[in-house]
């Protein structure tokens, strides 16, 4: 049953939202050293406790495409902003790595593997789908897309690449999945009712499908024969309705869910939904204590 938000007006601006967050991950964070931008000196500093695999999970990271721990055009890596999203995905999920063949997630248990920064070829070329966290047993394989601030500012579904200037190209960034005979392997429907759908969709939204979609490819390519599971996680503040981006981010993600149900389980959750099932979690639920009382707040009006 979708969640209904009643239409409210936007009263802050994404960028004055994203600076309450980072004041209040400062303030949390204030033993550690942040600079003015909200970035701390080391990739540990960004963990709620330390993690017995992080080696392992910074190995992952490093092999990943998504240059998280490294610096990119003189810019501190990512992980080390305290509104990173792959910090709150590590602070999450790092006991997975030692407790995966105890625990379920979304109905499912006994995975045999788990890991950070999962590549997941579509059978194209150029860079591949690198999901946030990958969880994988007998019978299923689970991707996980993780967001903190990242779906504040709406964009177009069919939006440039980074690197492409929109005033001198049509290749967008859904073209080079639009009619391809190496996708060959996507369901019957698939083309028409998702890529060439959100292809054609100029409405800015605050939902990255895109990326979804090209996570769901790369999923369904390397399911081998196993049921595809994608889960959708983000951030909200206790009081998501205090302003229309999010109500409106829960209405994009309704929206995509319906149409990409009859393909793969879409499985979309805030991250306090997701808290909420591990509370009483015996292996989980001193660090879900941990977590929330970082990342749990609400946002003043």
């Amino acid at each position: 049953m979708p969640i209904c938000f009643p239409r409210i007006k936007m009263t802050m601006s994404p960028s004055k939202i994203e600076k309450t967050i980072i004041a209040r991950q400062t303030e949390f964070l204030k033993h550690k050293d942040v600079d003015e931008k909200g970035y701390l000196a080391h990739p540990q500093d960004n963990l709620i406790e330390p993690f017995p695999h992080w080696e392992q999970i910074k190995k992952e990271f490093n092999e990943g495409k998504g240059s998280e721990l490294k610096r990119s055009g003189g810019k501190p890596p990512k992980f080390l902003s305290v509104r990173s999203s792959s910090a709150l995905c590590v602070n999450n999920f790092a006991p997975f790595k030692a407790h995966g063949s105890k625990l379920s997630f979304s109905d499912y248990s006994g995975f045999d593997e788990t890991r950070f920064e999962k590549e997941q070829p579509t059978g194209l070329d150029g860079t591949q789908p690198h999901l946030d966290f990958y969880l994988e047993n007998k019978t299923t394989i689970i991707g996980i897309e993780s967001k903190f601030t990242e779906y504040f500012v709406p964009k177009r579904p069919n939006h440039p690449t980074k690197h492409q200037d929109p005033t001198k190209s049509r290749k967008n960034n859904l073209e080079k999945y639009c009619n391809k005979k190496e996708l060959n392997y996507l369901p019957k429907g698939f083309q028409e009712s998702i890529i060439e759908h959100y292809f054609a969709d100029n409405e800015p939204q605050h939902l990255d499908v895109a990326q979804l979609i090209k996570h769901t490819i790369g999923l369904l390519n390397n399911r081998r024969e196993k049921k595809v599971v994608l889960v959708y996680l983000y951030w909200e503040p206790l009081n998501p309705t205090v302003d229309n981006l999010f109500v409106e981010h829960r209405r994009d993600i309704e929206k995509f869910k319906s149409l990409m149900e009859r393909f793969i389980k879409f499985v979309p959750w805030s991250y306090p939904e997701f808290w909420k099932l591990y509370e009483n979690e015996d292996l989980l639920k001193e660090h879900i204590r941990k977590v929330r009382d970082r990342y749990e707040f609400e946002i003043k009006s």
